[in-house]
């Protein structure tokens, strides 16, 4: 895991505004997925809060055509808070990604082929946990709303990056998660196309060996 000092290099390299989600769905409805392609894949789910206790629990889901989607998603209680410049508070922490079953195998399914990478994966892992950085919000009070960045850790070979890609491309892939609990709505929205294959594999439980 990329320590403090390189972890806040890294949120102000690449740091990049992404648009706030849509106004929410009927309550108990499960919402049709949008999924905005503008350089970036930008994929919105409706969301909402599993219980009012401690660590605060999210699932976030949508209808991908008759298939329905989801993950859930768990804040970690060490969010410490810090500055990147002047007036610019981030709170780096962690959060832990957690599978629904059938969703969220259909999730990372459908991750695949938004992101065109071919991977085909059959499974999603059981828990995963990225490091994290709020960006905007106190992750102490996320029902406010919370823009994060997660950094995900090795979790095997990583693939080769492609010739016209910089060497110093960073090994753990990168995406912006946000939360909205108030407008019912999570986006999860795209880094770098470079991180695509990298991302489906570090969410995909590893096949059975023989």
């Amino acid at each position: 895991m990329a320590d403090r000092g390189r972890l806040l290099d890294r949120i102000v390299a690449f740091f990049r505004a992404v648009p706030a989600p849509a106004a929410a769905s009927a309550p108990g409805a499960v919402p049709p997925v949008i999924v905005t392609v503008d350089g970036f894949v930008d994929i919105e789910l409706g969301l909402r809060r599993l219980g009012p206790g401690r660590p605060p629990r999210f699932r976030l889901g949508a209808m991908a055509g008759s298939r329905e989607i989801g993950l859930e998603v768990v804040l970690g209680d060490s969010f410490s808070r810090s500055e990147i410049g002047p007036g610019i508070p981030i709170w780096p922490g962690t959060v832990r990604l957690r599978s629904l079953g059938a969703p969220s195998d259909a999730f990372l399914s459908f991750l695949d082929e938004q992101y065109g990478t071919g991977r085909n994966p059959l499974k999603m892992r059981q828990e995963v946990s990225a490091t994290a950085a709020v960006l905007e919000g106190n992750p102490g009070q996320p029902e406010r709303g919370l823009r994060m960045k997660l950094f995900f850790e090795e979790q095997g070979e990583l693939s080769e990056p492609e010739e016209d890609e910089e060497e110093t491309r960073p090994e753990t892939p990168e995406v912006y998660l946000n939360l909205n609990p108030a407008g019912g709505r999570a986006s999860w929205s795209e880094k770098d196309e470079g991180y695509r294959s990298d991302l489906v594999f570090a969410l995909t439980e590893p096949a059975m060996g023989p």
